[in-house]
């Protein structure tokens, strides 16, 4: 306690996370409109400690060696740090983009998850300003590649619902039908999720 915490910009997932985290102990959280400054506020002793993306994990240890001392996994289990918008417009207008589109995300989720290292490639060669290392070391982080959307990732997006209308961010309460459409996710991927299916990540230390 007594310390400072960075954080993306305020509403962010990250944000949501640890405010109510730390709500009652005494701990100062600092906003950052661009999260790459989060690394180098540590370095230069601005703040003790740091919340993120995977990637931002990874590049904060790679300049200022940093550590995970609580992982995605622990911190808030099947958080909605990720997920698929569609616009009504779209569901009512072409239900087979929105088909074709989840077909061919399962299929590089399924491409990460069976073949790491050519995937680390193929992400490499596109954004071009990262390396391969630096994707395989962010999968380490984050080993869970799926399209699918289980019932804990459902509850776990709708308890943030009392958290989000207490930190003043909502100002109607959510119900389920207000955020998820399942219909065409159970079509496209009807058998269970596979996000703990085994992750082989090649050993990045030798």
């Amino acid at each position: 306690e007594g310390e400072t915490i960075g954080t993306p910009a305020q509403g962010s997932i990250h944000d949501v996370i640890i405010r109510d985290l730390i709500h009652d102990l005494d701990i100062s959280i600092i906003n950052y409109l661009w999260a790459d400054f989060i690394p180098g506020a540590i370095d230069k002793g601005e703040i003790t400690a740091g919340l993120g993306t995977p990637s931002l994990a990874t590049m904060a240890s790679l300049e200022i060696n940093s550590k995970i001392i609580i992982p995605p996994n622990k911190l808030w289990p099947y958080n909605p740090s990720y997920g698929i918008v569609v616009r009504e417009e779209l569901i009512n207008q072409a239900p087979e983009f929105i088909n074709d589109f989840l077909i061919a995300h399962e299929g590089a989720c399924n491409f990460i998850r069976n073949q790491p290292l050519k995937a680390a490639e193929v992400a490499a060669g596109e954004l071009g300003n990262i390396d391969v290392d630096f994707i395989l070391r962010t999968f380490q982080i984050s080993p869970k590649y799926c399209a699918s959307l289980p019932e804990e990732y459902i509850k776990s997006t709708m308890d943030f619902v009392p958290v989000l209308g207490k930190l003043g961010y909502l100002e109607k309460k959510i119900k389920r039908e207000d955020v998820f459409q399942l219909k065409f996710i159970q079509e496209v991927h009807p058998e269970p999720s596979h996000y703990h299916l085994p992750f082989d990540v090649p050993d990045l230390e030798k």
